[in-house]
């Protein structure tokens, strides 16, 4: 008697017991899914029916109305504050964009003092220090400088 099949076999009934553990739940899964969604369907079929074979009640047309209106209020609401947030936000915008470039000249500022210590003779150290100082410098007095907006 020869048992040299022996362990492939056994290999072999592993691999489809681990595809049935698998695929068993997976097929189990799909079936459900498209029971439910075959009820949903008729579902809504009969919805549909008999919202069109009866007449709404004086309630639900009361509540529809209201809805109706609560959006419409939101709406206005949301329209009015972006028209009031626009002439806010130029000013609040200006001092963040201050705010950046006084980080980003502070970062500079840095950059060339650690530049100029003899442990770091890296050129990208020089280059932030010649570059953002400057830069920053020149916008922020721009910025600072009195506007047409009256801001």
């Amino acid at each position: 008697m020869e048992t040299s099949g022996v362990g492939s076999t056994i290999l072999l009934l592993v691999a489809a017991a681990l595809w049935l553990v698998y695929l068993v739940p997976l097929w189990m899964r799909r079936s459900e899914y498209y029971a439910t969604e075959v009820n949903a369907a008729r579902l809504g079929q009969t919805l549909r029916l008999l919202a069109s074979t009866t007449e709404a009640s004086k309630e639900i047309k009361a509540e529809l109305t209201a809805r109706a209106i609560a959006k419409k209020e939101r709406e206005a609401q949301r329209q009015l504050r972006a028209a009031q947030g626009d002439t806010l936000s130029v000013a609040e915008r200006r001092r963040r964009t201050k705010q950046v470039f006084s980080l980003t000249f502070a970062a500079g500022v840095l950059a060339g003092v650690t530049a100029a210590s003899p442990s770091h003779q890296a050129g990208f150290f020089f280059d932030l220090c010649r570059w953002c100082p400057c830069r920053c410098h020149f916008l922020l007095g721009w910025m600072a400088a009195p506007s047409d907006l009256g801001v």
